[in-house]
């Protein structure tokens, strides 16, 4: 119990102190439009030949499946900034993730 506890704690800290939030991400990601499955795959594509890119499809699956399942809340095959809000927790990812996406998106 002792270590689940403190492993808690760990993932808490490390979250609060990401410089990139969620907000930022896909503030910058979405803008004012909706992005969809392909659009997102494009544009990351277009912007990285190196390992990120692939760290990114080993988080969220081929065609980002997982980023659409967890974040779209109105199952329109399209991210805005209506459905990341409305998505709450499920749609969170790691640090290292957000980092990532706003590496190659922002």
């Amino acid at each position: 119990m002792l270590r689940f506890l403190l492993l808690s704690v760990l993932i808490c800290v490390t979250q609060a102190f990401c410089p990139v939030s969620h907000s930022d991400v896909w503030s910058c990601v979405v803008k004012d439009a909706c992005v969809n499955k392909y659009q997102l795959h494009s544009a990351i594509r277009a912007k990285t030949k190196s390992l990120r890119r692939q760290f990114l499809m080993a988080v969220e699956g081929s065609k980002y499946h997982r980023l659409f399942e967890d974040c779209d809340s109105d199952r329109n095959g399209c991210l805005d900034m209506a459905d990341i809000l409305a998505s709450g927790a499920s749609c969170q990812r790691s640090c290292m993730w957000r980092q990532t996406m706003h590496d190659l998106l922002c």
